[in-house]
């Protein structure tokens, strides 16, 4: 299992390979047991990136699926910063017009 740059090749193995997550190692049986795996990707730098999934028969057998594969994204702490920005534009927009109102 892969993170491919945006522009590599299905097949790419040497620059366009970002990240290897899986590359193989657990104990191979004949009955393999669902094994749950997860990887933080926040140190990638923003953008568009494949995931790739990929099996080589070289070595023996390899007895493994893929299923129920999530992605989930979490805001980054900028974001959180513009919407605290925003909301108090909104709170001194309704001061200054509750302020003109009184006054007025």
């Amino acid at each position: 299992m892969d993170i491919l740059s945006r522009v590599a090749g299905v097949f790419d193995t040497g620059s366009g390979v970002v990240r290897n997550l899986f590359i193989g190692g657990d104990l191979i049986t004949v009955k393999q047991p669902y094994t749950h795996y997860t990887y933080e990707l926040s140190s990638l730098a923003p953008g568009y990136y494949q995931l790739r999934f990929a099996e080589a028969d070289n070595i023996q057998l390899f007895n493994m699926g893929v299923d129920n594969v999530s992605l989930t994204t979490v805001p980054e702490p900028q974001s959180y910063y513009l919407v605290g920005l925003r909301l108090l534009g909104f709170v001194a927009v309704r001061r200054f017009i509750n302020s003109e109102k009184e006054g007025g």
